[in-house]
Parts: structure tokens; C-alpha cells; sequence
């Protein structure tokens, strides 16, 4: 049995991030005469309308549907279309956050001014208040940029990465740190 897209596929991509399931958009044939804003193609010496239209598949290699599918257009396509339609989704957003910034006057500017970063540095490291939600989501963050340094990254030291992962303030990781630097 033949599903309802073949040899009709427009497009096809997941539609959600366990990619369990994938929107295939297909020219399906329009009975009738008096359609407008339909596509009309030459299907031998007949022409056929067409519109778009979209169907949900199952990745299920048992499903009849997915086998269809996959016999018409690879997965690697689908993957490469969907991170296609992912990257364009994200760059309108930013767009679109950009110009609600620009229109509500806030910076466009990413760097601080000195006196603020000094202050929230101040107040990170020597007021750190481990009983704030803040502070802890601020002690994470820390030490997740600290895991991507080389100097973290490629060391063999279980212990000195097991120690920052167990530090309780911004000051005990950053020592930790500190101690895995080359000396000069």
C-alpha cells in the first residue's frame, strides 16, 4: 500500500525534540474545478490541482507510513531540514527580540559598565549567600564556564574536578582553579 504522500513530498522535517515524530507537507490532488490559490501541474495530458498539505508520520520502523516515507527521502534529509528550520526559527527570534530591545530603548550594548561588574563581583564572591536561589544558579554557571578551560578540560586530575563540582562558593572554585594554572 502506497501512503498518501508518495511521489508527492514538499517538504519534511520533526516536529519535536525527542524526533519521534516528522511533518511531511505534500501536494495533495484538489478535486473539482472552482479552487483558487491551488498550484495546477501537468500530470500527463491531464492537468491536476494541487495543495499543500500536512501529514504526521511515527518514526516506527514497523510503521507501513515511515517506510513509505524513508524510501522517498533519507533521514539525514530530514535531520538537515529540520536543523535548517531550527536555525531560521532561532535567528527570527533574536531578530525579533533585537527590535522589541531597540524599540523599549534597552542597550544593545553587551558590556557592563566597569563599576557594575566590579559590584557584582564583589558581591558574588565576598557576600555569597548560599541559602539565595541567585546565588547558587550563579556558583553553577561558574562552574560550568570553568569545566569548558582548557586547563579543566584537559586535565587528568579526577580529585581537583571532583573538588570544584563539590565547592560550596564562587571563592573555593575559583582557588581550585587557581591551582591547576601553569606557574610562571
Amino acid at each position: 500500500m502506497a501512503a498518501i504522500f508518495t511521489n508527492r513530498i514538499v517538504d519534511a522535517f520533526y516536529t519535536n525534540p525527542e524526533l519521534d515524530t516528522i511533518e511531511v507537507v505534500y501536494a495533495q490532488v484538489v478535486p473539482g474545478e472552482d479552487m483558487t490559490g491551488i498550484d495546477v501541474e501537468r500530470l500527463g495530458a491531464f492537468d491536476v490541482k494541487t495543495r499543500p498539505v500536512s501529514h504526521w508520520v511515527t518514526v516506527d520502523p514497523d510503521d507501513w507510513q515511515y517506510q513509505e516515507l524513508t524510501k522517498e527521502i533519507s533521514i539525514e534529509r530530514i535531520d538537515n531540514r529540520t536543523i535548517e528550520i531550527n536555525e531560521g526559527n532561532r535567528t527570527r527570534f533574536v531578530e525579533s527580540f533585537q527590535r522589541y530591545a531597540a524599540e523599549q530603548g534597552w542597550s544593545q550594548n553587551p558590556t557592563m559598565p566597569a563599576e557594575i561588574v566590579t559590584s557584582s563581583l564583589d558581591d558574588l564572591i565576598f557576600n555569597f549567600d548560599e541559602s539565595h536561589q541567585e546565588s547558587k544558579e550563579e556558583l553553577f554557571k561558574i562552574k560550568l564556564a570553568l569545566f569548558e578551560k582548557d586547563a579543566v578540560k584537559n586535565s587528568d586530575d579526577k580529585k581537583v574536578k571532583a573538588d570544584i563540582r563539590k565547592a560550596t562558593t564562587p571563592l573555593e572554585v575559583l582557588s581550585i582553579y587557581y591551582s591547576l594554572l601553569p606557574k610562571n
